[in-house]
């Protein structure tokens, strides 16, 4: 199963959510979890243990 989080801004948004990923390794140990966010916010989430996969968007560009 593959998981896909868009979360691309707000930075408490981010943090919040992240503690979710506990819960759904714990139901889908094998679920692939990849998470999009801004550009900036990349570096809260990289030592995640949960996340498989980080994409990033800068929106500045947009």
């Amino acid at each position: 199963m593959r998981i896909a989080i868009v979360k691309l801004s707000a930075m408490g948004d981010i943090v919040h959510g992240a503690i979710v990923l506990q819960f759904i390794k714990k139901h889908y140990p094998d679920a692939k979890i990849e998470w999009i966010c801004e550009k900036a916010f990349a570096p809260v989430l990289e030592d995640n243990p949960d996340i498989d996969v980080i994409y990033t968007i800068n929106l500045k560009e947009i």
